[in-house]
């Protein structure tokens, strides 16, 4: 009977829309960035280098709390610090930052939490952090290999936010021989 077939062939369809759908959105159901703008969080970008050898290994991370922004730079794979530059933030300041990463998707990230160390052995690893009262609310990653990045957001401009809120950020690098977005 033609109205029973297309009956079933319209369920089927629903059915796979609303398999695929709740598959692909798994991470919309997170907390929004900004509703963590209280004293006791911070958002953390880590920059790693490719594998290389101890001496020649770079990372960097900007960490922007309510309170301060700061820009590390380490030397190796044992977090020996080359150097550190903190710059006063504001409460208010934060939260107009989490909201811009709220709206370059800072919190979807796949539920499969792997490390991103060995993915990305000849390009660039980028991990994306959020702490609240010394908890880890979010911690994913994307890389310049793209090799089961777990971090769903839009990498290029998530990297953009954090980088602007260091002043001299391009100072801060010159030196250091990492190639970023």
């Amino acid at each position: 009977d033609v109205c029973s077939s297309d009956l079933v062939s319209a369920f089927l369809v629903v059915m796979i829309l609303l398999i695929s759908g709740s598959s692909n959105n798994s991470y919309k159901n997170k907390p929004l960035a900004s509703s963590y703008s209280n004293n006791n969080s911070y958002a953390e970008l880590y920059v790693r280098s490719p594998i290389t050898s101890q001496s020649s290994h770079i990372e960097f991370a900007i960490i922007v709390s309510p309170a301060s922004v700061t820009f590390n730079s380490y030397q190796g794979y044992d977090g020996q610090i080359l150097s550190t530059k903190s710059y006063s933030n504001t409460s208010n300041s934060y939260y107009n930052f989490l909201k811009a990463l709220d709206s370059v998707g800072f919190m979807n990230s796949d539920t499969n939490i792997s490390s991103p160390v060995g993915h990305c052995a000849f390009g660039v690893t980028y991990q994306y952090q959020l702490y609240n009262d010394s908890n880890k609310i979010q911690d994913s990653w994307s890389s310049s290999c793209n090799a089961n990045d777990t971090y769903k957001g839009l990498p290029l401009k998530t990297f953009e936010l954090f980088k602007t809120q260091v002043p001299d950020y391009r100072e801060l690098t010159d030196n250091l021989d990492i190639t970023t977005y």
